[in-house]
């Protein structure tokens, strides 16, 4: 929306006077939030909760992700399972 742009223009515009331009910045934030936006997502928190993740999956290494695991475990589990292949390559 031209709001939207203008939110964006101003934020780049102070952060970039400054020398300030970086990821997570607040114009990366502001991107991010207008996009979620659009997407209809929403979050509770801008940052990540230590509390237990439901999974599911199906097909070779489904066993790894039943129930509940910690959330920093999915990567390396998913670690686990794409090391092999990359060995085949």
């Amino acid at each position: 929306t031209e709001g939207e742009e203008k939110e964006l223009e101003t934020v780049f515009q102070s952060l970039f006077d400054v020398g300030k331009l970086a990821p997570g910045s607040a114009l990366a934030r502001a991107v991010v939030r207008m996009v979620n936006n659009k997407a209809g997502l929403a979050w509770t928190s801008s940052a990540h909760t230590a509390l237990p993740v439901s999974t599911t999956a199906q097909g070779p290494g489904a066993e790894l992700f039943t129930n509940s695991i910690d959330n920093t475990d999915i990567a390396k589990k998913l670690k686990l399972l794409v090391a092999p292949l990359k060995t085949k390559m």
